[in-house]
Parts: structure tokens; C-alpha cells; sequence
């Protein structure tokens, strides 16, 4: 979707098609379904149903249209955030048909929302030089704070176990299931250059600029899998690969490492 209008690409083919929608398109974002949200520079909301390909104006319930949304995030539950330019923040919980507003502990804008198995939301502002993380519980409408993070926050992930990992640009601290104070991981050496990404057995992947270390989640042990400044790497969950790639070198793929411990 462009700024003249909006388009689609299907899947297998190579020239997008454009949707009859006369409005410039200002956010996109998409849910695991297929469904498509995103917001018009007219100010109003729009869903374009995956089995109708129509495009269907939000309901009042969900984004009030006295509100001008600028940001849509979905998470990896399927629960909708709409940041609003006059309105703060409201959320569309997963199989609700009305959203409610949410209020962050501190800042305007939020970033990147990830929800465990119990639906809790974890995310963090912009506007907030101490980085610290919050959170809002299944049901409440209120972030609390986590504190005792030393950084800006860069990216949340969190494993099968619903402990939460919080990566800023040179630490990795864990806020385990249950508990309320996140713990620093120590034996990560030089800068984080990039994502974390935890795969089907809970290990964990992070690049540097001294290698490519893999952790143990259950575990919470550190080892160094491949020296060399990584500056990106991407894990296929289908054919059990990693690429990474070196800042001198091409995109090169290795297997999924498996630790035993």
C-alpha cells in the first residue's frame, strides 16, 4: 500500500493490483488471519477482510471517529493497538468487538507490543530516556513499570515458558515467569548488532559484533556458536536454518544448532 492509494500483491504474483479506496494510505498492519488494518489520511480506520477483499470502515466501537489514528500495531496474539493523534492509546483485544483506552505508565508513543500465553502486553515508549519497559495485564487498562533495565530497550521477545527478554545495545536481561524484577545475563561480549530471535526448543540466537552466541533459555548459559562481527542473521522455522551474514561477507545459511546440557 502507497501513499496514492492502496494495493495489493497476492501471493505468486509480481504486479500489485489496486484497491478501490480513495484515500491516501498513512499505517498498514496485518493479523494472522490475513486481515489488513490501516488508516486513511482522512483520519478514518479501514479493514480489508482477507475472504472478502472489500474494505470495510472500523466501527465505532473500536477507534471512536472523533480520532485520528496514526499507528497501528498488531501483536503476535492477534490484539490491535490504535495510537491516536488526539485520544492516546486503545486496544482491541483478540475475539473482543470493543476497544478500550490504555494508559502508559510514561511516554506518548508506543513501539513494538509483544503479549504472552496469558495475553500480559509488553512494551516501551518513545520519549523515555531510561529505557525501562511496561507492561499491562490481561483485562487491565493501566501499564505498570519494569524497572532495573540500564539502556534503551530495542527489542522484547519472550519463549515458550512466558519468561520475557528485554535487549538493549549491549545487555539482555530476562524477567522470568512469574516474577516482577528482571535479572541482567551475563556472557555476552561486544555490542548486540542485532535481533534476538528464540526458536522451537527455546534457544536463543543473538548477533554481535564478536560472534554469534546461542543461549540456552532454560538453562540461561551462553555459547559462543560462530566468531565474527554478525550483523544480521534471520531464522526459517521451516527448513530449520539460520542465515547470518558478516559486514564483509555474503548471506551464508548453517543449521540449526541444538544444545544439549
Amino acid at each position: 500500500m502507497f501513499a496514492g492509494g492502496a494495493y495489493i500483491l497476492k501471493n505468486g504474483e509480481t504486479t500489485p493490483t489496486k484497491i478501490n479506496f480513495k484515500f491516501a494510505v498513512s499505517n498498514i498492519a496485518i493479523d494472522s488471519n490475513d486481515n489488513v488494518y490501516f488508516s486513511g489520511f482522512n483520519g478514518g480506520t479501514y479493514i480489508l477482510k482477507s475472504e472478502k477483499n472489500i474494505i470495510i470502515e472500523v466501527e465505532e466501537t473500536i477507534v471512536p471517529n472523533f480520532s485520528s489514528v496514526y499507528s497501528i500495531i498488531v501483536d503476535n496474539n492477534d490484539n490491535i493497538f490504535f495510537q491516536t493523534r488526539e485520544n492516546g492509546t486503545f486496544v482491541l483485544r483478540n475475539g473482543d468487538t470493543e476497544s478500550r483506552k490504555i494508559y502508559a505508565f510514561v511516554g506518548n508513543v508506543i513501539n513494538t507490543v509483544v503479549s504472552d500465553s496469558n495475553n500480559n502486553s509488553y512494551f516501551w515508549t518513545n520519549g523515555y530516556s531510561d529505557g525501562n519497559p511496561q507492561f499491562i495485564k490481561n483485562g487491565e487498562l493501566k501499564a505498570n513499570q519494569i524497572l532495573v533495565i540500564n539502556g534503551q530497550i530495542q527489542q522484547i521477545v519472550i519463549d515458550t515458558h512466558n519468561n520475557v527478554y528485554f535487549r538493549t545495545f549491549d545487555d539482555i536481561y530476562v524477567l522470568k515467569s512469574g516474577e516482577i524484577t528482571p535479572t541482567e545475563i551475563n556472557g555476552i561480549n561486544g555490542q548486540i548488532n542485532s535481533i534476538i530471535i528464540i526458536d522451537k526448543i527455546n534457544n536463543m540466537y543473538i548477533c554481535t559484533e564478536n560472534g554469534l552466541y546461542v543461549l540456552n533459555s532454560d538453562k540461561l548459559i551462553f555459547k559462543k556458536e560462530i566468531k565474527g562481527n554478525i550483523n544480521f542473521f534471520y531464522y526459517n522455522n521451516k527448513s530449520d536454518k539460520i542465515y547470518f551474514k558478516y559486514k564483509t561477507s555474503k548471506i551464508t545459511s548453517i543449521k540449526i544448532i541444538i544444545i544439549k546440557y
